[in-house]
C-alpha cells in the first residue's frame, strides 16, 4: 500500500475506513456497488437507456454543478465511454444564471441538440413541470 500523509489517514479513519478497507475505498470496483435495481423504476430507466442506445438516439445527461452532481455525471461519462456510445452530451447549468435543477431554458437547449432522452443526475425528481415541458419537446 502506498504511503499517505498523516492528515489523509486521519480523514479515512473519520470516514470509518479501516486499514483493510483502504485499498478498496481508494480504488473502487463497480462490481461491488449496491444493487441499483433496488431503486424504484430502475428497470424502466435501464430499459429506456438500452432502447436509446440501440436506436442511436442522442442522450443528454443533465447534472447539477454541485459536489454530488458532477461526480454523478462523471460516472455516466465513464459508462458511455466504456460502452463506446458517443451520441451523448452533457449539460451542466451555469451556477449564477440558472441555479439548481432543471429549467426550461436548459430544456430548450437540450431539445435543440436533438436529444430524445435526458438523464438527470442529482436533480429532476421535484421538477414535474420541467419534466412535462421536456416531454412536450419530445424528450
Amino acid at each position: 500500500m502506498r504511503h499517505f500523509p498523516e492528515l489523509f489517514e486521519v480523514l479515512l479513519k473519520q470516514r470509518g475506513i479501516t486499514p483493510e478497507e483502504k485499498e478498496d475505498f481508494l480504488n473502487p470496483d463497480y462490481q461491488k456497488l449496491h444493487d441499483p435495481l433496488l431503486l424504484p423504476d430502475m428497470e424502466k430507466a435501464r430499459d429506456r437507456v438500452i432502447e436509446a442506445i440501440k436506436n442511436n438516439e442522442h442522450i443528454v445527461v443533465f447534472s447539477d454543478y454541485d459536489c454530488d452532481g458532477l461526480p454523478g455525471a462523471v460516472v455516466l461519462s465513464d459508462f458511455f465511454t466504456r460502452t463506446k456510445y458517443t451520441n451523448v452530451s452533457f449539460y451542466i447549468p451555469h451556477r449564477h444564471n440558472e441555479g439548481f435543477g432543471l429549467n426550461t431554458g436548459a430544456i430548450e437547449e437540450i431539445a435543440l441538440r436533438g436529444a430524445k432522452l435526458m438523464i438527470t443526475v442529482d436533480c429532476g425528481i421535484a421538477n414535474a413541470e420541467e419534466v412535462a415541458f421536456a416531454n412536450g419537446k419530445g424528450i
